[in-house]
């Protein structure tokens, strides 16, 4: 009922995704779970019957700035802002004022009026709340990682987050109409890390692609992955940074080898996504050169997200080291395959990792315990796996990407209806 009200109410939206374009190559370290959700989650409002514009930087090669990409049910605006190349969120920051501007002209080229904007990570949402202002149109934000919390959680270990990001986030939470949140634990650091107004924040799960991450069968999953006959593979996939927590995974393999060395004689672990040939990439290969772990742990390079059900159906587990994510949306895809997740309890995997179920949560920076979990994995029976896969895909499930939309939809109905009352 709520959904065919929204439709009626909102003619067009416009999402914004500054630095994150929705049909990036994933997988490397310009594009991960935030450039996933932007994309499914407009296909989603565009199948009901929205008609949805993507706003993001134009980079690199785009020829065109207004395109109908092949397949989807969105409109993808390029807008030119700063240099073409890839930039870091950091440096896109001096642009904004000429990625506001070319949003503004091309609405007014086009006589547009949008009836809903919804911005992502805090670029976008600076932009939004510009434009907010100036159109008087309600504006939806989410932030998908949070500068305080996630300098927190680095530390000393990374480039300290710039105070433009966090002043940047405290005048989104204040201007904005309405806040997604992924998790209650997050709700509670906008509240209690920026002052945030808990009216406005909305937990709103992400959501997976059950019709594309399924459970394959095993045995061609492994062929088609290129996994040796009579060989194992435990699996992590993600952008290849320290706050992912690759090197507590590398050290784990050391553990794996001198404790169940009899687990590990044929068994490899693959790391996929990332660039390579980038500093993380050399410095984790250094360390697995020092610790004599070359021949177990694999750099794969990034994968197109239609193979990774592949990947996660052959994977005896998908290992998740994390020291912050928002949500981990590769944890919620490989469930969605019949994939144990063993990973430390930070964003969804709290809710989602039940000990023994559906895979296992483990403290962050322990490759002791993180080692001893995936030999728990290693050894158990063919009946404990079956039972674990199949409580993985019934977890999974009620994270279809059109329920998060359904959520989506009533907090965003009533926005756009106190506006309509109000003109």
């Amino acid at each position: 009922m709520m959904r065919g009200k929204f439709v009626r109410e909102t003619e067009r939206m416009s999402i914004m995704t500054v630095h994150a374009c929705p049909l990036a190559h994933l997988g490397t370290d310009k594009a991960g779970g935030l450039n996933v959700y932007v994309r499914e989650v407009a296909r989603e409002f565009a199948r009901r019957g929205v008609k949805v514009d993507v706003f993001t930087r134009v980079q690199e090669d785009c020829e065109e700035h207004i395109i109908i990409p092949p397949d989807e049910p969105f409109r993808l605006v390029h807008i030119p802002a700063g240099p073409g190349d890839h930039l870091s969120p950091n440096r896109i920051a001096a642009y904004l004022d000429e990625f506001e501007a070319g949003v503004e002209r091309l609405a007014a080229d086009e006589d547009m009026r949008y009836d809903l904007l919804f911005a992502h990570y805090w670029l976008s949402g600076v932009v939004a709340c510009r434009l907010k202002k100036k159109w008087g149109v309600p504006t939806v934000a989410m932030f998908h990682t949070l500068a305080i919390l996630k300098q927190q959680v680095a530390g000393e270990a990374s480039e300290p987050e710039p105070q433009e990001r966090i002043a940047g986030e405290r005048f989104i939470m204040e201007c904005a109409d309405a806040l997604i949140a992924p998790t209650e634990r997050e709700r509670d650091h906008m509240v209690r890390l920026y002052g945030a107004d808990p009216a406005k924040i909305h937990v709103v799960p992400p959501g997976v692609d059950t019709r594309l991450f399924r459970p394959l069968p095993r045995r061609r999953a492994r062929a088609m992955v290129g996994l040796r006959p009579g060989w194992r593979m435990i699996l992590a996939v993600g952008r290849i940074e320290p706050i992912k927590g690759f090197e507590t995974l590398i050290r784990a393999a050391r553990v794996l080898l001198s404790r169940h060395g009899g687990l590990m004689r044929n068994t490899e672990i693959w790391i996929i996504g990332g660039d390579i040939d980038g500093d993380e990439c050399v410095r984790l290969r250094a360390l697995r050169k020092e610790l004599g772990v070359g021949g177990v742990v694999k750099f794969m390079g990034p994968r197109k997200q239609k193979q990774l059900p592949e990947y996660y159906s052959a994977a005896e587990a998908l290992v998740v080291p994390s020291e912050y994510e928002s949500f981990s949306l590769v944890s919620l895809e490989a469930m969605a395959c019949g994939t144990p997740v063993i990973g430390t309890p930070v964003g969804g995997l709290p809710q989602l990792v039940e000990n023994g179920i559906t895979g296992y949560l483990v403290p962050p920076h322990d490759p002791d315990v993180l080692a001893d979990r995936i030999a728990e994995v290693l050894s158990a029976n063919d009946e404990t796996l079956e039972s674990m896969r199949r409580a993985t895909v019934r977890r999974a499930a009620p994270y279809a990407w059109p329920r998060t939309v359904d959520r989506l939809e009533l907090v965003m109905s009533g926005l756009v209806r106190r506006r309509l009352q109000e003109v």
